[in-house]
């Protein structure tokens, strides 16, 4: 996730400094998921007819399982990368969810990968 060539500088100081900190989860969640229309939204009621109703997250011994409120949507058509440099409280959200998931437990998922692969796994 970190940089591998110099960002391209532009004649918008903001927008240069915006690409140089595209690293990590700031990176990941934009180029990765923003940019190929996925958005945070509340997740559908249980009973729709959409086929994510009912996401449950939890359920691990000792823990129960709750209804999940935020879910990963896509979007019937992409952003603009002006759409996802632009703060908005669901790319914080998206960029908040990496940094608690992959940004804290990158290590682990790592090795998990790998474990996997070296398994023969997918």
């Amino acid at each position: 996730g970190e940089i591998t060539e110099v960002p391209e500088l532009t004649d918008n100081p903001q927008e240069s400094r915006v690409n140089m900190n595209r690293k990590g989860c700031n990176k990941h969640f934009k180029d990765d998921l923003l940019l190929r229309g996925w958005v945070v939204a509340r997740c559908p009621e249980i009973g729709s007819s959409s086929s994510d109703a009912g996401v449950a997250i939890g359920g691990a011994e000792g823990h129960s399982m709750r209804r999940a409120t935020w879910c990963l949507n896509q979007r019937s058509s992409l952003p603009t990368g002006r759409d996802v440099d632009t703060y908005s409280v669901q790319n914080e959200a998206a960029f908040y969810a990496c940094e608690e998931t992959v940004g804290r437990y990158g290590q682990e998922l790592a090795s998990f990968i790998a474990e996997r692969l070296e398994d023969g796994g997918s």
